[in-house]
């Protein structure tokens, strides 16, 4: 309820933070929170950890780090979650400037309303891309202004090529074979 107090600007104890939010098996979510949330086993947690060529690369992760951008889904099948929780945690600023670096790529996570001049990161060759759950999920980048919701990230990256076709891949290790899911987007 304290919005002022629930930023990375503060140090503050909880007894309890309830992040409102849908989550899906079924699809993935950008996000970026600054507490360990109490279902972090029951959610699939990866991070940018490579760029090749066109691909974003991202690995399975098994530690949620505060203030750290990632991409999850809900474990199980056609399973949801409605709200994320955090029990007596202290909230602290943090010094890691929601940067994951991965080659040329940078994804970056924000605590509050940002919005972006794509235009502009046009002009010096780069792109803003904004992941969207529509139709199964995707990476779109951005033409115009590109307004980012607290507690999401966006990726910041270079235009690769005219058709900038945009290829996601998770990389997931679980003592199993190895399950690589990948989602081609065209323009």
């Amino acid at each position: 309820e304290d919005k002022e107090a629930f930023s990375d600007d503060n140090e503050n104890p909880f007894d309890k933070i309830t992040y409102v939010r849908e989550f899906s098996s079924e699809k993935f979510s950008t996000l970026v929170l600054p507490f360990v949330p109490d279902q972090i086993d029951q959610l699939e947690v990866y991070k940018l950890s490579e760029q090749n060529d066109n691909n974003l690369i991202f690995e399975e992760v098994d530690v949620f780090v505060p203030g750290t951008p990632y991409m999850v889904k809900v474990k199980g099948e056609n399973v949801s979650l409605s709200e994320l929780t955090g029990t007596k945690q202290m909230i602290t600023k943090n010094e890691q400037g929601y940067i994951v670096e991965a080659g040329d790529w940078n994804m970056i996570g924000t605590y509050s309303r940002l919005e972006l001049n794509a235009s502009d990161a046009n002009g010096m060759g780069r792109r803003f891309y904004y992941y969207t759950s529509a139709d199964g999920g995707k990476f779109l980048y951005a033409t115009g202004s590109l307004v980012v919701s607290p507690f999401r990230t966006y990726i910041d990256g270079p235009i690769v090529d005219k058709a900038n076709n945009v290829r996601m891949m998770t990389r997931r290790f679980d003592g199993m074979e190895t399950e690589i899911d990948v989602v081609e987007l065209e323009d």
